[in-house]
């Protein structure tokens, strides 16, 4: 089981209110309360550049950048640092399995779903960027 710091900062991108509620409660039921909620994903990338968060959520649904072209642009960007980070949506996954993981997506988020498994995906993208300090394939995509 992984040590969680539950100081860390969480950045949640999305367009969606009822998405970012569902979100906030589900993580300040497991203590974390330093969570920024944002709707752009070109502003999300500027601040991350300059302020790195220590987890993402990100909604396949954002301004200007939707999520999926926000994580491979986080992914590839030599200015900002690997960030575990979980993709979300309504709708079906934008690409396959194996092209999410080869971005350290380990699973696509299918909403309506439960707590449980957002915790345990959370609980998931930690322990292996701990214990390996990435979440991408070792030979990436995402820095190819």
């Amino acid at each position: 089981m992984v040590d969680i710091d539950n100081k860390m900062r969480f950045l949640l991108l999305s367009n969606d209110g009822d998405n970012i509620k569902f979100m906030i409660r589900s993580l300040n039921a497991k203590g974390f309360n330093n969570i920024t909620a944002m709707e752009n994903g070109l502003e999300a990338l500027k601040v991350m550049a300059d302020d790195p968060y220590e987890f993402i959520i990100v909604d396949t649904n954002t301004s200007l950048l939707d999520g999926w072209l926000f994580v491979k642009e986080l992914k590839t960007s030599d200015r900002i640092p690997n960030t575990p980070l979980i993709l979300f949506g309504k709708d079906t996954c934008p690409v396959n399995p194996n092209e999410l993981k080869q971005f350290g997506v380990i699973q696509y988020f299918k909403l309506p779903s439960t707590a449980s498994k957002l915790d345990y995906l959370i609980i998931s993208s930690l322990s292996i960027h701990k214990t390996s300090g990435t979440t991408e394939y070792k030979h990436s995509k995402a820095k190819s």
